[in-house]
């Protein structure tokens, strides 16, 4: 087979390929202006290993069942978990606020009843010397999705997590 033939579609090369073909990156925003950027290409259903959680994406890598490789991919959270979804708004009397990438607090509105709650399950990043670990592992869906990164600024994700989680009480909180 000659060197220069496109990868096979499903293989890891085309997985790696469509990542680095990938039109993904920040856009700075003005309040109240349109943004003409248009969506990047959809990748394929992937599984991949997360590097980094953040209020709105995770920043992950491709897994192979063994392995995370290539470069990072923003893949943006299930909308029930985003930050600029319910930080600092009121809905059926909750005011939501959140204090981490996964963690919020949630108060009955004119009361100082509140409760703790933090996603589960956790989303686990590989740290310094940890060895072997990968990162969580998740399922994504070839869902282009714009979310915010900032007041002013937002970052195309090419996936959007499928995972099954969602926010929890803490116990004794």
């Amino acid at each position: 087979m000659p060197t220069n033939a496109p990868p096979q579609p499903g293989s890891r090369q085309a997985q790696e390929r469509s990542v680095q073909e990938a039109a993904w990156s920040t856009q700075s925003l003005g309040r109240g202006q349109a943004d003409s950027t248009p969506p990047p290409e959809p990748m394929a259903w992937a599984e991949l290993a997360v590097q980094s959680v953040h209020d709105n994406h995770l920043v992950c890598k491709m897994f192979d069942g063994t392995v995370a490789y290539g470069d990072p991919v923003n893949v943006a959270k299930d909308p029930e978990l985003r930050a600029a979804h319910y930080d600092g708004k009121t809905i059926d009397g909750l005011v939501y606020a959140y204090t981490g990438p996964q963690a919020r607090t949630v108060t009955k509105e004119g009361t100082s009843d509140s409760k703790d709650q933090v996603i589960i399950p956790k989303y686990h990043v590989p740290a310094d010397g940890s060895a072997g670990f990968v990162g969580s592992i998740i399922t994504a869906a070839p869902i282009p999705t714009r979310v915010s990164t900032g007041p002013t600024t937002s970052v195309w994700c090419q996936l959007r997590e499928m995972t099954q989680r969602a926010f929890a009480n803490v116990e004794g909180a």
